[in-house]
C-alpha cells in the first residue's frame, strides 16, 4: 500500500544539530529551523493514498528521533508531491518528544480529484527544547 521514500539523518549529522541547537538556546538565541537536506531528526517512512472516512487522502509515516537530553518540541513542514515531483500542499505538524526518545505517527491531507503520488519531503524543522 506505501511507496518507501526514505530521508536519512546521519546519526553524527544529528549530534551536530543538536550540539548546535543547545548551545544556540543557552545563549538566548531563538530555535532556528534545520534544513532537511542535510540533517534531520526526521524521516519519512512510508507514504500514499489511502481513503479515510470515504475519501481518498494522501498519507505519510514518519518518524522523530530526540538524540538530545531534554524534550523537545518540534514543528515539522511536510510538502506532499504530486505525480510531477512538485509540491501540491504542505501540512505542519506540532509534537513533543521526550529526550532520547523515538516517537511515530501519520500526517495525511484530502486528495480527492488529483492524479497520482509523488512523494513527500521534509521541508523544514524547527526544534525547541522545552
Amino acid at each position: 500500500m506505501r511507496s518507501r521514500g526514505v530521508i536519512r539523518a546521519g546519526a553524527l549529522g544529528a549530534a551536530v544539530v543538536a550540539a548546535l541547537l543547545l548551545s544556540g538556546c543557552a545563549d538566548g538565541r531563538p530555535p532556528r529551523p534545520v534544513d532537511s537536506a542535510a540533517t534531520t531528526p526526521v524521516e519519512v517512512s512510508g507514504y500514499g493514498t489511502e481513503r479515510r472516512e470515504g475519501r481518498l487522502v494522501f498519507s505519510a509515516e514518519y518518524t522523530i528521533r530526540n538524540t538530545t537530553r531534554a524534550p523537545v518540541a518540534y514543528k515539522i513542514a511536510f510538502a506532499f508531491l504530486d505525480s510531477d515531483g512538485l509540491a501540491s500542499d504542505l501540512k505542519w505538524v506540532s509534537r513533543t518528544v521526550r529526550a532520547g526518545q523515538v516517537d511515530d505517527g501519520t500526517v495525511w491531507i484530502p486528495w480527492e480529484g488529483r492524479d497520482g503520488a509523488g512523494g513527500v519531503r521534509v521541508t523544514e524543522v524547527v526544534q525547541t527544547p522545552l
